[in-house]
């Protein structure tokens, strides 16, 4: 591990290393080719991972990004509505190309979600997305359904396939370097940190922000909130009502 360190390995490389080596004494303890006491990995720790930086994109950046969709391209539309429902719902790229036109219900504004471990939870959207879901509906999918059943098939392909995470994330990620957004950690995922937090400065809360997330704990959930806090703390000392007023007493300043 140490060496691995010198030579400018990352941790979750390093990590890596020990679960392979982990994994291969643990399969000869199975096969008793040696004991369990003669496991030399079994007392060794993993280093801990790296926490990623959370980099919401700020509201121009979201605006530039959304423009930058061609909208009279029905594949390039089908991106742009994926892109405004993660924004609004916080969606993963897993539960977002595993949606089928079942799981929506435009009447209450919701949609079905299949999350991590297979929980089943419901999310909301906003008039705003409701409106562009039914144009979409209406107007493009049509065009690019193919036979398929999921909300947002894979345009051009005969196939009933849907499209993959990673396909979903390349094209987020492509459009972000378009529109001169600099990288940081998973696009896609990086949409779902932008909704968190605009969330919570919207005045949502931190349980309910968990339930829509589909987080099993408060931990991810607090480290929005931190950041959040933090957004509120920079916004009141530059915009601080007593800071930006003269106060006198007596013909004297005080501020």
């Amino acid at each position: 591990m140490a060496h691995r360190f010198d030579v400018g390995n990352k941790v979750l490389t390093v990590r890596t290393y020990i679960i392979t080596l982990a994994a291969l004494f643990s399969f000869l303890v199975a096969d008793e080719r040696i004991s369990q006491w003669e496991n030399p990995m079994r007392l060794v720790r993993r280093p801990k991972k790296d926490t990623p930086e959370i980099d919401p994109l700020t509201p121009k950046q979201i605006h530039h990004l959304l423009d930058l969709f061609d909208k009279d391209s029905p594949a390039q539309y089908r991106d742009f509505v994926m892109c405004v429902l993660i924004l609004d719902t916080g969606l993963r790229a897993g539960e977002m190309i595993g949606l089928t036109v079942d799981d929506l219900d435009l009447s209450d504004s919701s949609l079905k979600v299949t999350g991590k471990g297979r929980k089943p939870r419901r999310v909301y959207m906003g008039r705003k997305v409701r409106e562009i879901i039914l144009d979409y509906l209406e107007n493009c999918r049509p065009e690019i359904a193919n036979g398929h059943r999921t909300l947002f098939p894979p345009a051009g392909r005969s196939t009933k396939a849907a499209m993959g995470v990673n396909y979903l994330s390349e094209i987020m990620r492509k459009k972000m370097d378009e529109a001169g957004i600099p990288r940081a950690n998973s696009s896609a995922h990086r949409l779902r940190h932008t909704f968190a937090v605009n969330f919570l400065r919207g005045g949502g809360g931190a349980f309910h922000l968990q339930r829509l997330l589909g987080h099993s704990t408060l931990t991810m959930t607090k480290r929005y909130v931190m950041l959040a806090d933090e957004d509120l703390a920079e916004a009141h000392r530059k915009a601080s009502p007593m800071d930006r007023m003269i106060l006198e007493k007596g013909g004297e300043k005080w501020l």
